[in-house]
């Protein structure tokens, strides 16, 4: 699917949907590309569908190639507990997968996800609140966070309720198995990858996610994850 790809055979019409729907169309538009695939839970005229396994069951399905999300999508603007308890429903999927890993066996490059990331309409930006009346400004690294920040294993910019929002739900996977082979996150995006904030370049999305059972278990991935320079010194 081709990111700009016409939406004018959406069952709705794109400009007469709001709210959620909305949001999920404006993201998919976002992500979906030559090498990204996305896929609704709920059947539509424009995307193709997945099959939940088990309940709360994500979104969204990105299919990046070389890694597979599960997206628990949530607007964000004027109420911060809307997406705190977004956060918590993606905990509780990533639990369940992690007890009992889902396989969706629909041709995806796995068959397994390789995280759970909550998204909103602030994605694309780099955080996930709204506005710094919710504290979303950038924070300031310590040199061992920008240490790894230079070696890309996580990103040079964040957000600070965002990174707080994303860090409590890292601690529920810290406390669980060493073994766990999915991820917790968040969807944010390539503004990130620089100091300076480049609003005006067009971002890529990218995944922020903690995986227990991982050699390495922070990753900063691009959507798709060849995007970016993947060479590495850890």
């Amino acid at each position: 699917m081709n990111k700009n790809a016409d939406l004018s055979d959406y069952g709705d019409g794109v400009d007469k949907l709001t709210g959620k729907k909305k949001l999920k169309v404006d993201l998919s538009t976002w992500i979906s590309s030559e090498a990204v695939d996305i896929y609704w839970r709920q059947n539509n005229d424009r995307y193709p569908s997945f099959k939940p396994v088990g309940q709360p069951a994500p979104d969204l399905l990105i299919d990046g190639k070389g890694e597979l999300y599960a997206v628990c999508v949530v607007q964000s603007e004027d109420n911060s507990e809307k997406l705190r308890k977004t956060i918590r429903k993606a905990v509780n999927i990533w639990e369940r997968m992690v007890t009992k890993p889902p396989d969706y066996d629909q041709g995806f490059c796995k068959n397994v996800p390789s995280a759970v990331l909550v998204a909103t309409e602030q994605s694309p930006s780099g955080h996930l609140f709204c506005g710094t009346k919710n504290r979303e400004h950038p924070v300031k690294f310590s040199e061992e966070r920008q240490e790894r920040a230079n070696k890309g294993i996580l990103p040079q910019r964040e957000f600070a309720a965002t990174q707080e929002a994303i860090r409590s739900a890292w601690g529920f996977a810290k406390e669980r198995e060493k073994s766990d082979k999915i991820g917790i996150g968040a969807l944010l995006s390539t503004r990130l990858d620089t100091k300076e904030d480049r609003q005006a370049i067009d971002p890529d999305p990218a995944a922020l996610y903690y995986t227990p059972g991982a050699t390495h278990v922070h990753h900063w991935e691009s959507i798709p994850w060849f995007l970016r320079n993947k060479s590495r010194s850890y």
